[in-house]
């Protein structure tokens, strides 16, 4: 994935990767992180016209709004958002501001995760 994925920023700048983790693998990794958390069709994901982000706005947004809220909130549970967090967005903003945004942060508890994974592989720790 390049740019156009939408991801954020500090998400793809160079932020001290691990060893033999360059940022388009990163990236791709964060993307494959978050479709298997919100149980996406990779190959929706791989043919939409928006970027990930936005997508996955709209996937939260129409879940929050519809029968699939429990769905929405076990790929939050999925990705360890913290209650404290969903709450708190939900909150303080309107339904799509807030898909937004919880959107932007399942991306973020995502690349953490990732991070996190490629780090204790590489230095064992």
């Amino acid at each position: 994935m390049n740019e156009s994925s939408g991801l954020p920023r500090e998400i793809i700048g160079d932020l001290g990767l691990p060893k033999g983790l360059d940022a388009e693998t990163f990236v791709e990794q964060i993307v494959a992180q978050v479709i298997k958390d919100f149980r996406l069709d990779p190959e929706r994901v791989g043919r939409a016209s928006i970027s990930f982000v936005e997508l996955l706005t709209d996937e939260i947004a129409e879940g929050l709004s519809g029968e699939r809220a429990d769905e929405v909130f076990a790929s939050f549970y999925r990705l360890d958002l913290g209650e404290q967090l969903i709450r708190s967005t939900l909150e303080a903003n309107d339904r799509r501001t807030a898909a937004r945004e919880l959107a932007m942060q399942s991306v973020r508890r995502a690349g953490l995760k990732v991070w996190s994974r490629w780090k204790y592989k590489t230095e064992g720790l």
